[in-house]
């Protein structure tokens, strides 16, 4: 991983203490194989306290510099398709990113 983008993951005082654990979670969901989606359950507000892990993540990218953000776009763009082949959309959720209107299959 791009050092740029590991000194901001690790550093607490860039975005919060929840970035490390936001981008935890989205590689894992990323790495796994199979259904992976329950729409509010997987990402209970109480858990993750910056929010989404994938908002917190979006936030995290508009603070890189330059080539960290490009890399870090490209590993983001990756862990995204691979979440995506694996969820349906929800069609009674409100306007939002798609990782907020989303269903695992059944």
């Amino acid at each position: 991983m791009n050092s740029a983008i590991r000194r901001v993951i690790d550093d607490s005082a860039v975005l919060g203490p929840e970035v490390y654990d936001a981008y935890e979670t989205w590689a894992r969901l990323a790495a796994r194989s199979g259904p992976t989606w329950r729409h509010l359950d997987v990402f209970c507000p109480c858990c993750h306290q910056g929010g989404h892990p994938r908002d917190v993540l979006d936030r995290l990218a508009r603070r890189l510099p330059g080539s960290a953000a490009r890399t870090f776009g490209r590993r983001l763009a990756g862990m995204d398709e691979r979440i995506v082949r694996r969820v349906i959309p929800d069609p009674f959720a409100p306007p939002g990113p798609w990782w907020r209107r989303c269903h695992e299959f059944s």
